[in-house]
């Protein structure tokens, strides 16, 4: 009986990180682009975000100048980029709570 229960409860822990997983996979990412020049963008599917949802986001970030940098901050959060680097990089995972 007990190892019944104790069989239920881990098919039930397996299966909710299984959702999990396939949630945040099926977020698609966010993409961060700096420069060149002075322009700053975060897209999502090609559109200017704006306003996002709380949930869990991997941030593509392509840094194109070496004058200033991607800084995304917020409770708990801080990620950047460097100011006089260019390249690109991955926030991953981001949480918006």
């Amino acid at each position: 009986m007990i190892r019944t229960r104790l069989a239920l409860v881990a098919v039930a822990a397996a299966l909710a990180l299984v959702i999990a997983a396939a949630a945040q996979a099926s977020t698609p990412p966010l993409v961060g682009t700096v420069g060149p020049g002075f322009t700053i963008t975060l897209t999502k599917l090609g559109k200017k975000v704006t306003k996002l949802t709380p949930g869990t986001y991997t941030i593509k970030v392509s840094d194109k100048s070496s004058i200033h940098n991607f800084h995304l901050t917020g409770p708990g959060l801080k990620k950047t980029t460097s100011v006089s680097a260019t390249g690109a990089e991955i926030f991953c995972p981001v949480n918006r709570k």
